[in-house]
């Protein structure tokens, strides 16, 4: 049951970096970073394994669109996440990508 719920959390994940591949690139989703900076921070864990792997499907998608200086605090807190591997090892994806190494 947990590896089909993780499946269902990635594929939702994926949609929604096809949405904000068009709609961050037009400007028509300012709420976006500020929801997964949010979910992100959340002291529920599920919530930062969800919020750090849709941030890093956006960024597989848009890196051109979003002002990297402002994600690196936030990757620095996630790498260090004391509860979750998958935040810790996405987050490390996260700066990948963002770096271009990925």
């Amino acid at each position: 049951q947990i590896s089909n719920s993780k499946l269902v959390r990635h594929s939702a994940a994926r949609v929604i970096a096809a949405i904000a591949s068009i709609e961050v690139s037009n400007g028509t989703w300012p709420e976006l970073l500020p929801f997964l900076h949010q979910t992100c921070n959340s002291a529920d864990v599920a919530h930062r394994e969800v919020g750090s792997f849709i941030l890093f499907a956006v960024l597989e998608n848009i890196v051109d669109g979003i002002e990297l200086s402002n994600l690196y605090p936030l990757l620095g807190s996630l790498v260090q996440d004391p509860q979750s591997l998958d935040v810790r090892v996405t987050t490390v994806r996260c700066a990948a990508v963002s770096s271009g190494v990925y």
